[in-house]
């Protein structure tokens, strides 16, 4: 990351996200900005504070596999697929209205995937094609995209990549 020339480092509300982007402040000589935008998407009650292996957090999944691919469709009180695209363009409107030119964002794996979608496919992208297209999104659990926009447009210029690779 001491490549990079950052101007700016905005990063999600949670914990986790927060102590990442403090050790690159850190070293970046930068002070961190937290957005609820950058949150991780937020899934159903019934499945927090549970293992992925707890019967009600799987049956619950399944439902959304099987039905969240429709549009409208809510399990309970979750966000979905399209909250998520329309919160991932606010965020890359919120990016675009900032003064800097190179910011880093520390952000989480799902919300990250719906960034992409909204980069590659533009305000068109709906739900149905983001969970569609996820299951290629393939991601490391510390990974990087960099991402230009040249006035009209956003070009994903690395994907999945490793900050020692820069």
């Amino acid at each position: 990351m001491k490549k990079l020339p950052l101007e700016a480092l905005v990063s999600s509300t949670f914990s986790r996200a927060r102590a990442t982007a403090e050790e690159i402040g850190k070293e970046a000589g930068l002070k961190v900005e937290h957005s609820e935008l950058f949150v991780e998407r937020r899934r159903p009650g019934i499945q927090l504070r549970k293992k992925k292996v707890h019967p009600h957090w799987l049956w619950t999944q399944l439902q959304l596999v099987l039905f969240g691919r429709y549009p409208g469709y809510r399990h309970s009180d979750e966000e979905t697929a399209e909250e998520l695209l329309s919160r991932a363009h606010a965020a890359l409107a919120y990016l675009l209205a900032r003064p800097e030119s190179i910011i880093a964002v520390v952000t989480h794996k799902t919300f990250m995937r719906a960034l992409y979608a909204c980069m590659t496919l533009g305000e068109g992208v709906t739900g149905r094609m983001y969970l569609g297209a996820t299951r290629y999104m393939s991601m490391k659990n510390t990974a990087l995209m960099i991402a230009t926009h040249d006035g009209s447009s956003w070009k994903v210029r690395a994907w999945n990549t490793d900050a020692r690779n820069l």
